[in-house]
């Protein structure tokens, strides 16, 4: 199909877009397996320093939503959450391992990367958490338009892609603020696309303050502060962590993304 004038020039914007998209997941942890099951496979889940995360979720549901598809459950604590919430969920997740705890507790859960699911079945809602790019990995390839569009479809009332926190610069002090871990950008193209694909998204922040656990100072250090001045960064800590029980912890100010579409149908 050929396009002229601003169909064209929108088209090659969300190609753009797209490419690069595609070169920024390439970078992720995940890069080296050919596909999300076998990642997740091998990776746990387990207990996260920000597990208070899904119990904020719901004030950004629709208050007409009553299913939803959680897309990338793991183990299922945002499930489990929504549905202590009253909502009816429905479970799709790639890895054997996690899908066999998702049924043990009780959840419906469909084995698939979300590239082979097919489905008559539409949703009040579908949510993505911190998974949208491997949710879009398809062998070497990532169709981040193809699973946004295929989402949309899947999706009555809303959906919402929550992306990966960012420590939040605007809570710390001018002279901390040049610290290579705030210069981290959330990671957007998928706003990006679907604002060109004319979906007017809605981008907001779950904001959640926590405290990180290491097995020392110099294990934190390593981790989140390999490339700046070790006399700042020791200033840093001095003001923001502390010692406890043999541990390291350091306090974190995160934000998370979150995009939102309402869809009329």
């Amino acid at each position: 199909m050929m396009y002229d004038g601003p169909m064209k020039s929108l088209c090659q914007k969300m190609k753009k877009v797209d490419l690069l998209a595609q070169e920024s997941l390439k970078n992720q942890d995940w890069k080296l397996f050919s596909n999300a099951k076998d990642y997740f496979e091998k990776v746990s889940q387990g207990e996260r320093y920000d597990d208070a995360l899904y119990g904020l979720i719901t004030s950004h549901i629709l208050e007409e939503v009553k299913s939803i598809l959680d897309v990338g459950a793991g183990e299922g604590k945002l499930a489990q959450s929504l549905l202590n919430d009253n909502f009816h969920v429905n479970c799709l997740e790639p890895s054997k391992s996690r899908s066999k705890i998702l049924k043990e507790k009780g959840f419906f859960s469909i084995e698939k990367n979300f590239c082979d699911y097919q489905s008559s079945k539409v949703y009040d809602c579908c949510i993505v958490l911190r998974s949208i790019g491997v949710v879009s990995k398809n062998g070497s390839q990532y169709l981040l338009k193809e699973t946004l569009e295929k989402l949309l479809g899947l999706s009555k009332i809303q959906l919402i892609i929550i992306s990966k926190a960012i420590e939040d610069v605007t809570m710390v002090t001018d002279e901390f603020k040049s610290l290579k871990v705030f210069q981290k950008e959330s990671w957007l193209y998928h706003h990006d696309l679907l604002t060109l694909m004319q979906k007017s998204p809605n981008l907001s922040y779950i904001h959640l303050s926590v405290e990180r656990k290491y097995s020392s100072k110099s294990a934190c250090i390593k981790q989140d502060f390999p490339l700046d001045p070790v006399h700042m960064v020791e200033d840093f800590l001095n003001l923001t962590a502390y010692e406890k029980e043999g541990f390291y912890f350091r306090k974190v100010n995160l934000s998370f993304p979150l995009v939102s579409v309402e869809i009329c149908k």
